[in-house]
């Protein structure tokens, strides 16, 4: 690997223009081997036209998470992984600060949430005594319609919040949410989806790794830029707000080790060979059913 600035590097691959990298010398120093074998195998896959590494990249299926891989032409299950739209937010209050001064009533909003909000691996909404309740109807509805008006007001959530949100639905991958509907009766059948309803339950839960909420008080620095884009973003300055970490849980586990497993039965049967050998860097060509399926599961996975 080879510095380009402070916080940028090059790391080179024997046949292709190289990978770049952004991070510090001590943060790209916590990138193991596995992980830079894992992004050069990525960069020479077919139809990878590119291959960023993050300062949070790490090993991955395949590819590394924490890694942005370019491809026009082929979908990829490896960098997204199982934990689809795993992404943060940020819930701006319009409680200030002093009001949770109190040692005793941090601790009861922490109670609170704590019996709303389901934590831990494979935790769902019967593991707490306040969570809202997802049945079967309801499950089917959110993972196809997002954060739609009806799917808000079913959960007892406010329907603007949805609108503050870059994405809150997403739709098939002809661009139609009927693409969804259809895809989701077809898995409904597969054994790796038979337990679809307890899944549902896990909506609005944290699990294991490297999910977490905290509640924490934001501060804009004293100038003007810091100004512009706490006010573009409504974060108000000395105010709580809650930081979310989270992702696609149970139901994004079964739909990517659903994919997994289906392109990686192609390749065998088709004698594909496999990028570097690596099972987990199975794609499928843009266009193709295979392609169409695994966009149509990664946007059911990001509308639960």
């Amino acid at each position: 690997m080879v510095a380009t600035g402070e916080a940028t590097a090059l790391l080179r691959t024997e046949t292709t223009p190289p990978i770049r990298v952004f991070g510090t010398e001590s943060i790209r120093e916590t990138f193991d081997d596995l992980c830079l074998q894992q992004a050069v195998n990525s960069r020479l896959a077919p139809g990878v036209t590119d291959l960023v590494l993050n300062p949070d990249a790490h090993c991955g299926y395949g590819a590394p998470v924490g890694c942005v891989m370019v491809s026009p032409t082929h979908v990829y299950p490896g960098p997204v992984g199982v934990d689809i739209k795993c992404s943060m937010s940020l819930l701006q209050l319009d409680l200030p600060a002093e009001a949770i001064e109190d040692r005793k009533v941090r601790r009861a909003l922490i109670s609170a949430i704590c019996q709303r909000t389901p934590t831990g691996a494979g935790k769902g909404q019967r593991s707490v005594t306040k969570a809202r309740h997802v049945n079967r109807t309801l499950g089917k509805q959110l993972v196809t319609e997002g954060a739609s008006d009806d799917v808000c007001r079913a959960l007892g959530i406010p329907t603007s919040w949805a609108y503050r949100c870059e994405d809150s639905h997403h739709v098939g991958h002809d661009d139609t949410p009927l693409a969804l509907e259809n895809r989701l009766e077809t898995i409904l059948g597969h054994r790796h989806m038979s337990n679809f309803s307890d899944k549902m339950q896990q909506l609005g839960s944290y699990g294991g790794g490297n999910h977490f909420g905290e509640c924490e008080v934001v501060e804009v620095g004293d100038d003007d830029r810091a100004r512009d884009v706490a006010q573009t973003f409504g974060l108000i300055d000395g105010n709580v707000a809650f930081l979310s970490h989270c992702g696609s849980r149970g139901f994004g586990h079964n739909l990517a080790s659903g994919q997994f497993r289906t392109l990686q039965d192609k390749f065998d049967r088709w004698g594909i060979p496999l990028p570097a050998g690596d099972r987990q860097l199975v794609y499928a060509p843009l266009g193709s059913d295979e392609a169409n399926d695994y966009l149509d599961d990664m946007a059911l996975g990001a509308n639960f």
